[in-house]
């Protein structure tokens, strides 16, 4: 009975044994195979080379972080709390913030109403300021006025008209048949027309033309025939019994395109046999 055990027990101990190393076997098998899978996914490296890959790595989290904390610095509190809000509540609140402050700053830069006299006071330039607005204001009036009052050009005709040098670098003309009537016609915008009597044109020139002596176009018909058109300033007016005359004398770009001692051809005085005047405009002309 004995021996019958320990074959049993010996048989049980080498089934065992067996049992064991089959195990341990699958074991380092399976370790093996899950190596193998390991290395076909992930490639090896040396120890050096990812000791240096992590070391790049933190480098690039150090400068992140630094340049972060630098731009930071640079955000005012409200404008950070605008751009980086801590919650969506935050982030309403800054936007209404700003907004508002946008609309007082618009409101305050076109704000028309009228202020006090003790407002004008303290903002800048004063009384001065408010008295050259005054001033401007009052030049603006004028031209709106003048704008709406017509300029008058004159239109004169005579008949038997001499033309005498004074010897003084000035010039007459006369004549005792000037037309009865002197044409007058309103400048742009104006579309207007009136007669005046001839004797009230030249009894009015120097008030009319405010001793500002006006330009005038002379044209000259003699023997039928049309003369040069002769550009002068008509310097005075004036009359001698029932006869009218007119004092010229040229600027010197008028003289330059023709001459009124051209047109006397050398002569101390001639006589055309006729002569019309285009006189240069007049402000808000006051005549009948």
């Amino acid at each position: 009975m004995k021996i019958a055990n320990i074959t049993v027990v010996a048989v049980a101990a080498i089934g065992g044994a067996n049992s064991a190393a089959v195990v341990d076997d699958q074991a380092v098998t399976k370790k093996k195979s899950s190596s193998l899978s390991r290395s076909k996914i992930l490639p090896s490296f040396p120890g050096e080379t990812l000791l240096t890959t992590f070391s790049t790595i933190e480098d690039n989290n150090r400068r992140i972080q630094a340049a972060t904390r630098k731009l930071e610095s640079h955000i005012t509190t409200n404008t950070a709390a605008a751009l980086f809000p801590k919650s969506a509540k935050d982030g309403k609140a800054a936007i209404a913030k700003s907004s508002k402050e946008a609309s007082t700053k618009s409101s305050n830069l076109f704000d028309t109403a009228p202020k006090s006299s003790k407002e004008v006071k303290s903002s800048k330039g004063g009384d001065g300021a408010a008295a050259s607005c005054d001033a401007i204001q009052a030049k603006l009036d004028v031209c709106e006025a003048a704008a709406n009052v017509p300029h008058w050009l004159f239109v004169q005709m005579a008949d038997m008209c001499a033309l005498i040098d004074n010897g003084d670098g000035t010039y007459s003309l006369e004549s005792s048949k000037f037309h009865p009537d002197t044409e007058m016609f309103s400048d742009r915008p104006f579309q207007l027309e009136k007669t005046i009597p001839t004797d009230e044109a030249f009894a009015e020139f120097g008030k009319a033309f405010d001793n500002d002596p006006p330009n005038a176009a002379l044209t000259i018909v003699d023997d039928d025939t049309s003369k040069d058109v002769v550009v002068s300033v008509f310097a005075e007016a004036y009359t001698k019994g029932d006869v009218y005359g007119y004092k010229l004398k040229q600027s010197a770009s008028q003289e330059s395109v023709m001459s009124l001692e051209d047109l006397m051809g050398g002569e101390d005085s001639v006589v055309f046999d006729h002569c019309s005047m285009f006189i240069d405009c007049v402000f808000d002309y006051g005549g009948t």
